[in-house]
């Protein structure tokens, strides 16, 4: 099963170079501050590929109340969202948020480190290809004249909507006017660590990839020509570039580190990336691979060896965990 997911908006808020990435309301200034805390001016909300502006509140600088109760329903705990506070010449403050507690007439974020999700160390040699992603697709992603398209293959997407569509199920929401989400099921509806798609055996048995055996998952960032179902001619060229080879020491859902010999500035601090690699479990025989759009957000040098933070433009599903080494399935060991 391949499910294809629109998050162009997010990649746009992410790559425009006005934005300016934070922790907490405590990086901003005073007066920056209060211009929306006394709701002179209103805050933008990225949830799901959808735009809505709201007034906002602060108990504290790691919590923020949004007024609304038109969205409320159709929110979940621990649902992300993406905040920006708009500032003077032409800066965005960005924060990355997660929903913590909704209310009648209000829900409450909480923000996130941009890679707060668990880091899984990789030991061995296991190889990340990068591909430096050349102003023209970029400036095509953050004009919208490029769709940036997350397609999966036997991994559960955080949002089943479109799959439960596919099974012929028919669970549209119906906000007032056009503030519509896609409904996403609760946490406790999602299947066991160990489950794919369906059931791990199941799959094996219906969908054959390398062997009758063999599950080869996928998380793929594919762009494609706007108004069109097909893979602009761009991206198709950007595929065949040379890549540059690094190893991979830790990945999470929300990125990787990677490290490589520090030559020809191959890597440096907010450059657009590809990243390539495979993560393989051979007692389970699956293998997870990946090509997925990224930022450099960190940049180290030590012993003429370069170490480096990527940020994913759009987080991988809860699911794609399974495939990640741990103790147990740790080739090296």
């Amino acid at each position: 099963m391949h499910n294809e997911i629109d998050f162009s908006q997010q990649v746009k808020e992410i790559l425009n170079r006005n934005n300016i990435q934070v922790r907490s309301l405590a990086m901003l200034n005073n007066e920056t501050k209060q211009l929306f805390l006394q709701h002179r001016k209103k805050a933008i909300l990225l949830i799901r590929g959808k735009v809505y502006e709201r007034e906002i509140d602060a108990p504290d600088d790691k919590t923020i109340d949004i007024f609304d109760s038109m969205l409320n329903p159709y929110l979940k705990l621990g649902q992300l969202v993406l905040l920006v506070l708009p500032a003077d010449k032409g800066r965005r403050f960005v924060l990355q948020t997660s929903v913590k507690n909704i209310f009648v007439d209000r829900f409450r974020l909480v923000t996130l480190d941009p890679r707060k999700n668990q880091r899984f160390p990789v030991t061995g040699n296991t190889p990340v290809f990068f591909r430096t992603v050349p102003d023209s697709i970029a400036i095509g992603i953050q004009n919208g004249e490029l769709r940036t398209i997350r397609e999966t293959a036997h991994i559960v997407p955080d949002d089943l909507t479109h799959v439960l569509k596919q099974a012929g199920s028919d669970v549209k929401p119906e906000p007032e006017n056009d503030a519509k989400l896609e409904m996403g099921l609760p946490d406790e509806a999602m299947p066991p660590k160990k489950l794919l798609s369906s059931d791990l055996a199941s799959q094996k048995a219906q969908a054959p990839v390398t062997s009758p055996d063999h599950i080869n998952a996928l998380v793929h960032d594919i762009l494609y020509q706007k108004n069109h179902d097909q893979q602009s001619p761009e991206y198709v060229e950007f595929k065949k570039q040379t890549p540059v080879q690094g190893i991979l020491q830790d990945i999470s859902l929300g990125g990787m580190c990677v490290t490589r010999s520090n030559e020809g500035n191959a890597l440096f601090s907010d450059q657009l990336i590809a990243v390539q690699t495979s993560l393989k479990i051979p007692d389970d025989n699956t293998t997870l691979d990946l090509f997925l759009f990224a930022v450099v957000r960190n940049v180290r040098i030590n012993n003429g060896q370069l170490k480096a933070n990527l940020q994913f433009l759009s987080r991988m599903p809860k699911a794609a965990v399974q495939f990640f080494p741990t103790k147990e399935n740790d080739p090296s060991e």
